[in-house]
């Protein structure tokens, strides 16, 4: 969560990931390289939690119980404060059908687990550093263009 006493009203990245040791992982390895991170452990709420958070990105599981990712990237695509701010999803799911779901639900980038942790780092650096360009792909056990 985003409580304004503990987070900052503006956060480089929101994760939204069931599996808690996925988002503790990440979270740490964000928050070693100097960002700072909320998170949330399912799709309710998040885009209340980025409407108080404002994140610069979002990394969204695809596969969550109650509410999917795909479902919370098409709610924040619907809001005019949350549908600019890039959604990478991050999943389990790869085979065609998902990443055209993924891309029509309004995730930019189409990243898959198990992810290289030198490839995801860079991809967060890439949005949050201002290089001005999208990223293009993380690598997992194979390399996935991106989602648009």
């Amino acid at each position: 969560m985003c409580p304004s006493a503990i987070v900052p009203a503006s956060i480089d990245v929101l994760i939204v990931e069931d599996d808690p040791i996925i988002r503790l992982s990440v979270r740490r390895l964000l928050e070693d390289e100097g960002y700072t991170c909320a998170e949330s452990e399912d799709g309710r709420g998040v885009l209340d939690i980025a409407l108080a958070c404002s994140p610069r990105l979002i990394l969204l599981d695809l596969m969550m119980p109650e509410v999917d990712g795909f479902t919370v990237a098409e709610q924040l695509r619907s809001h005019p404060r949350t549908l600019d701010i890039p959604i990478h999803c991050v999943t389990a799911l790869d085979f065609p059908a998902a990443r055209r779901a993924a891309e029509r639900s309004g995730c930019d980038v189409f990243l898959t687990k198990p992810y290289d942790v030198d490839a995801l780092l860079d991809v967060v650096s890439t949005v949050l550093r201002g290089s001005g360009t999208k990223p293009q792909a993380v690598p997992g056990r194979h390399e996935h263009a991106p989602a648009n």
